[in-house]
């Protein structure tokens, strides 16, 4: 791997440590990303003044005052529809509790769909809430939460049988929007909101419907909106949004109020994480730990198992939804290894010839098509299209992308061709449906374009290296520090350090030849064992060097969470 230091400013590198008391690492990390000194101090100080203006956001004013007109109808009552991922869970949540408070408990209705009905608001919920009123003849509201933007036809039937409808997401629009109040950052181009999750975006709502209601004299929220908290950064965490100063302020406090134990808004989800194994969660738990057992329910069918875990009140029946969730998350990861073991030899066995890797997951469950997707363009180096057969014919799954091939533009094509009935995404990760007659024409179509794309070999990417370190860094405290903050994979990722040491011994993961552990000693004689995970080929490539730099993150290592490590990204000889 080529690499090279990142200059930094070291008179401002010290004004980080003397005046905020970071480390060397983050301070060098910050002076050389050029990140100013007022939004660090804020960032650790009051990230509350972080938190912008929900008014700002294209149609939060219109949405949060439908809301509080709606709830002074007699006979009010609102229905929300979310969506199966964790984003999707805590913006139902959220909209739930705000709900509440105006109209009561009973009056509010959350719904969260299976991956099965499709991404959205859906007729059949429509249908329902149809169905509901005509029997009630009570005023109702529908609300989305994390979608509904698209949904021109679905809206538009709810107001032609009098239900008001109110939008709440973070996506973009097609070219027509509903005609009903929508609240969207996506509505206009300037970008503002346009950071946000869609459980943000829900509790941006709150907050003004907080202020509208308050100020009418119809209802008091207290802390509530602050005690939200929690699970908008469970929401921003979990759909990896970019971490923006805003997006870093919600986490901490969110954090920092669900290690709280006043916050009993937060109380099942403080269980939750400590049945995890993760009493007092950082961002990284939230991302690695957390999240994924909460996603692993709508992938294996069961989204209201993850959804009980927010809105069960009954303290036996909390615990054993817990309990369930983490055996569904097993289950989900046996299930797993399963599929992509099974296609690793199907594909093996097909003489692995094609441009793209295609896998018939009919037998699993649909929802993990993604995760076994992705593992088999890892393994073999192209594009990947898993999927399952519906009783009609129609195979819908997940595409995942390798370097260097436009996947998303290839399958439009493919789509205009007829060989695909529809898709979604972008390069690196998309939804596909095809009909299965089609196989065989869409597999060698996408052969003969793939293999006219002249693939330029790049020079080496090049890797900037924050800080150069010794091994005795990497300790707990320097993890505790770094932990302070959020990362994300674009502008706020986690400090990239180098350590030169010498090579004592190696060796490799039983369950995969390509994981490799180094025994190291660096110059000052400190000694340590670091896995580099699917580095092995790569340390083969510099042909076994003796002397090496390792590249990486700092972390914990996750056998052993009081151990620190490094998460290795390259290698280089010296």
């Amino acid at each position: 791997m080529r690499w090279k230091l990142r200059k930094h400013n070291p008179l401002k590198a010290k004004k980080f440590i003397d005046e905020l008391g970071i480390s060397h690492i983050l301070a060098k990390a910050f002076a050389g990303r050029e990140i100013s000194f007022a939004d660090i101090s804020t960032l650790l100080k009051s990230p509350e003044l972080l938190l912008e203006n929900p008014l700002a956001i294209p149609g939060a004013e219109e949405a949060a005052r439908t809301i509080v007109e709606q709830a002074q109808k007699d006979d009010a009552e609102f229905w929300v529809f979310a969506d199966y991922d964790v984003d999707g869970l805590t913006s139902g949540h959220v909209m739930n509790r705000i709900l509440s408070v105006l109209v009561g408990e009973k009056n509010v209705h959350v719904y969260y769909p299976e991956r099965t009905e499709g991404y959205g608001l859906n007729m059949e919920f429509v249908e329902a809430v149809i169905s509901h009123k005509k029997k009630t003849e009570r005023n109702i509201a529908v609300v989305t939460v994390d979608n509904g933007i698209t949904k021109v036809a679905e809206i538009a039937k709810l107001q032609k049988n009098e239900i008001q409808c109110i939008v709440t997401d973070h996506h973009e629009p097609g070219d027509e929007y509903p005609s009903c109040p929508c609240c969207d950052a996506f509505l206009k181009k300037d970008g503002t909101g346009q950071h946000l999750c869609g459980a943000a975006i829900a509790w941006k709502v709150g907050i003004l419907v907080r202020n509208i209601a308050k100020e009418i004299g119809v209802a008091e929220y207290g802390e509530m909106m602050e005690d939200l908290l929690p699970f908008v950064a469970l929401g921003t965490i979990a759909d990896v949004m970019p971490m923006t100063p805003e997006n870093i302020a919600i986490v901490r406090i969110g954090l920092e109020r669900l290690s709280d134990p006043s916050c009993k808004e937060a109380e099942s989800l403080r269980k939750f994480a400590k049945i995890a194994g993760k009493p007092f969660p950082t961002a990284m738990d939230i991302a690695w730990e957390i999240a994924p057992k909460l996603n692993a329910c709508g992938r294996m069918g069961n989204t209201a198992k993850a959804a009980s875990l927010f809105e069960e009140k009954d303290p036996d029946k909390l615990h054993e939804a817990m309990l369930d969730i983490l055996d569904i998350d097993a289950e989900r990861k046996s299930l797993s290894k399963k599929a992509i073991e099974d296609a690793r030899k199907s594909i093996e066995k097909e003489g692995n010839r094609n441009m793209v890797s295609f896998f018939n997951c009919s037998k699993y469950p649909a929802g993990i098509n993604g995760i076994v997707a992705g593992k088999l363009a890892d393994i073999f180096g192209k594009p990947a299209i898993v999927y399952q057969v519906d009783l009609d014919g129609t195979c819908s799954g997940s595409m995942r992308g390798v370097r260097g091939v436009d996947m998303f533009n290839i399958l439009k094509e493919e789509e205009c061709k007829g060989n695909v009935l529809s898709c979604g995404g972008h390069s690196d990760a998309a939804g596909v449906s095809f009909e299965d007659k089609m196989f065989f024409k869409l597999r060698d179509s996408l052969n003969d374009v793939i293999s006219k794309i002249s693939v330029v070999q790049e020079e080496e990417p090049q890797i900037e290296v924050d800080a150069v370190i010794s091994l005795a860094s990497l300790s707990s405290k320097t993890v505790a520090d770094i932990e302070k903050f959020p990362y994300d994979k674009m502008d706020f990722h986690s400090p990239i350090v180098a350590v030169k040491c010498e090579v004592l011994s190696t060796h490799r993961s039983r369950n995969n030849e390509n994981n490799i552990c180094f025994l190291v000693k660096d110059e000052y004689d400190t000694q340590k064992e670091i896995w580099a995970w699917g580095k092995g080929t790569e340390y083969e490539s510099l042909k076994k060097p003796k002397n090496i730099w390792l590249i990486g993150e700092i972390d914990r290592d996750f056998r052993n969470n009081k151990n620190v490590t490094m998460r290795i990204a390259g290698i280089s000889s010296c």
